[in-house]
């Protein structure tokens, strides 16, 4: 999982959750689902892009408390590996 060591993520106003993280822990985000990244693939052509705009959403999110971004979220089933 990725996780954001700094700063704390924030709750946007009214909410209880942050969107598109994992339950174990807050502060792992979900950028993608299982089958979307393989061991050949370059972090640098996936991961690091995916964070990075994970991050743009959040701040858009913890601002107006609405998700721009588009996916699943990490509890649906289209996240666990068959």
């Amino acid at each position: 999982m990725i996780g954001v060591l700094s700063p704390q993520l924030r709750l946007a106003a009214g909410k209880e959750r942050l969107p598109h993280t994992y339950p174990e822990g807050q502060q792992d985000i979900c950028v993608h689902r299982p089958e979307e990244w393989t061991p050949g693939s370059y972090i640098a052509d996936t991961i690091m892009p995916w964070i990075s705009q994970w991050l743009r959403f959040y701040e858009v999110w913890e601002q107006t408390g609405s998700w721009e971004g588009e996916g699943t979220h990490p509890e649906a089933e289209s996240h666990k590996r068959k």
